[in-house]
């Protein structure tokens, strides 16, 4: 980490690792969704593929069968 700003991957780890600690706890992807959008300030879309684990490509698949 440099100067306070983390990397892509170093944030997808903590994002992985605090997802598993909050749904072990009972927390829905909602509740989870809306934590990642505070703490990493992420737009709804965003927080809330990142609270299910979803990478885009993943995302897009999932939004081509509904």
């Amino acid at each position: 980490m440099c100067g306070g700003v983390m990397s892509k991957r170093s944030q997808r780890v903590e994002q992985d690792e605090l997802r598993a600690r909050m749904r072990a706890v009972g927390m829905s992807h909602d509740e989870i969704a809306i934590e990642f959008a505070r703490r990493y300030k992420l737009r709804p879309r965003t927080a809330h593929r990142v609270a299910h684990g979803w990478t885009q490509q993943v995302r897009h698949e999932v939004a081509w069968f509904e």
